[in-house]
């Protein structure tokens, strides 16, 4: 006995209901791994599956289409060819519409999803002119063309749109979900300097009237600003270290400038690395070995030079010319332009600057020569009381060289 078309349609839109709670669970399986976004496919496929079928019967005896869905179904039935034609332009629309929206992953599941719909309902119309002898030597035409004939059919598989619906659902699932995914998962750009003060940044507001730092402050403003951090260890090699590996120096081996860092320990770009993201190094390292971790890398040997600095890749050592602040930039920059698109990224750009023997790129060497500074209020503190303050070797009487540091001299 037939369902009345009434109850069909209303039990189709129940299966629709529950196929999409299943889809959109499994789509929010991709971001959350507690959820089994494979089985949620399947389950959302069965509810489409099974909604098609109430749908086709409502359809059936539906007062406008039903006359021809019967006439199809009396032994008429739809001609192959037209069938294959409307299939071929529909797929090569959605194709086409794909191509067009190929950075929205979102669009790209609709599309599927319209294309296997509507295939899944030519595929069930049974074909005019078909007998069973003239598909009993093709396996495949007797199990998609022939299913009330075929010596193929397997009791139980009337549906078996169901498994091309589900292969498409599990190919969204393999290809889909990692672009999804990256899209989700942020692009980290590290920038470190060396010897910078807080001081020197505006965003901090210390008072002092020193150039400001637009870009900076924008990223404080627009981000976050650390008023009540701390430096674990501010020499140079150490403090790279417990960067990398988010130890303390006790732990992660390196107390004192002549360190290195172990290329088998762990650092967050490997972690990175290992799932998913591309990563980039540029710029000082000082850590005696080489980076490890990283698709992409050059670094300064040891402090490097302001000048001309020769940088070490995996391909060997090359000079270039020019200011090492520029062409640490320059490189990540190009790096940016040439890197894998599809995957996350994370770029570590190290300059050098601000790091003592002051040198500014050649365009910048006048930037403030028509400029006086107010004097700082320490600039005559004679460290009373304070011993350690007191043993500094910073000063601008006993220990500032008048060529290299302040290039007063040739």
């Amino acid at each position: 006995m037939r369902p009345r078309p009434v109850r069909s349609k209303s039990i189709s839109a129940l299966y629709v209901i529950a196929g999409s709670i299943s889809l959109g669970l499994g789509v929010l399986g991709m971001f959350l791994p507690l959820l089994p976004t494979t089985p949620l496919w399947l389950l959302a496929a069965a509810c489409y599956a099974r909604g098609s079928q109430r749908f086709h019967h409502w359809l059936i005896h539906h007062p406008m289409f039903g006359e021809t869905i019967r006439r199809y179904h009396s032994g008429e039935g739809i001609p192959r060819r037209a069938r294959n034609k409307t299939l071929i332009i529909l797929w090569a629309t959605l194709l086409f519409s794909a191509w067009w929206v190929q950075h929205k992953p979102w669009l790209w599941i609709l599309l599927a999803a319209v294309g296997v719909g509507v295939t899944f309902y030519l595929m069930r119309l049974p074909l005019a002119k078909v007998d069973e002898g003239s598909c009993g030597g093709d396996p495949l035409s007797a199990f998609v063309f022939c299913r009330r004939s075929s010596p193929f059919r397997i009791k139980g598989m009337r549906f078996y749109p169901l498994l091309c619906l589900a292969s498409c659902l599990l190919l969204v699932d393999v290809r889909i979900s990692p672009l999804l995914q990256a899209n989700e998962r942020p692009n980290i750009v590290f920038f470190f300097s060396d010897d910078l003060t807080t001081q020197a940044i505006s965003a901090y507001h210390t008072g002092l009237e020193l150039p400001p730092t637009p870009h900076l402050d924008r990223l404080a403003r627009e981000g976050m600003l650390f008023e009540n951090s701390f430096c674990g260890n501010s020499i140079c090699t150490p403090s790279r270290a417990t960067v990398m590996t988010g130890l303390h120096s006790h732990k992660n081996g390196i107390v004192n400038l002549s360190g290195m860092l172990d290329p088998e320990r762990p650092t967050w770009p490997k972690a990175l690395q290992s799932s998913g993201y591309t990563t980039a190094l540029f710029g000082k390292w000082h850590m005696k070995t080489k980076p490890t971790g990283f698709d992409a890398w050059e670094v300064f040997s040891g402090q490097g030079h302001y000048y001309n600095p020769d940088l070490y890749g995996p391909k060997g050592v090359r000079r270039v010319e020019g200011h090492s602040t520029d062409i640490v930039t320059d490189l990540a920059l190009d790096w940016l332009e040439s890197r894998d698109a599809e995957k996350p990224f994370c770029l570590m750009i190290q300059h050098k600057a601000p790091h003592r023997n002051w040198k500014p790129s050649l365009k910048d060497i006048g930037r403030y020569q028509d400029r006086v500074f107010a004097e700082p209020a320490s600039l005559f503190d004679n460290y009373e009381s304070r011993v350690s303050a007191a043993n500094h070797k910073m000063g601008i009487d006993q220990h500032m060289n008048l060529a290299s540091d302040l290039m007063l001299l040739n």
